[in-house]
């Protein structure tokens, strides 16, 4: 219980004296200041600079979606794996990427999504830059499928928009995957 204690402590301090500094750096800027109190403890939390939080804040304001400028996701063809390369040299703390989050979804109903949802494989198609290849590999969702229900073992618990504020008395021991979307 010390050792928790200490740690609040610690991230308070941290988050005060990086409050000072932003009230410094951006006294003449008010939006900035009001983003920073409701999200300063987030970008401190990842290690991110005060100095940082005006570039952050233009981002998110003007919905700047520029990682495609400096990352590009490429097909391995021999493993038929993706992955993420730079295009350009990045320095630590010298840029931050605002993510579009394309699709959420449970391992449990991504063949379903995908076979009903013609936009979102039209949307993710052309995000893969996979031109005409709209059309489902259905052996590797079939397959991606049943990895999922042997590997898992245990029960889902989906405990979606059911208002639950503790999860005291909420998990089974053999539960391996929960669900707690919209609760409060």
């Amino acid at each position: 219980f010390a050792y928790l204690v200490a740690n609040i402590l610690e991230k308070m301090e941290k988050f005060l004296e990086a409050k000072k500094k932003a009230e410094e750096l951006y006294a003449s800027r008010p939006d900035i200041l009001a983003f920073y109190d409701f999200h300063g403890p987030q970008l401190i939390t990842a290690g991110i600079p005060v100095e940082s939080t005006m570039m952050i804040f233009n981002k998110l304001k003007n919905e700047v979606l520029d990682a495609g400028n400096f990352f590009q996701i490429v097909q391995d063809e021999e493993s038929n794996k993706f992955f993420v390369k730079t295009t350009k040299n990045i320095h630590a703390y010298s840029n931050y990427f605002i993510v579009d989050h394309a699709w959420t979804f449970r391992d449990t109903t991504i063949n379903k999504t995908l076979l009903q949802n013609t936009t979102l494989r039209n949307r993710l198609s052309s995000m893969f830059q996979l031109g005409d290849k709209i059309e489902l590999p259905k052996e590797a969702l079939a397959a991606y499928g049943e990895e999922v229900s042997e590997n898992r073992g245990g029960k889902e618990l989906e405990l979606d928009s059911q208002e639950i504020v503790t999860l005291e008395n909420v998990v089974a021991d053999d539960v391996v995957q929960l669900s707690l979307w919209d609760n409060l």
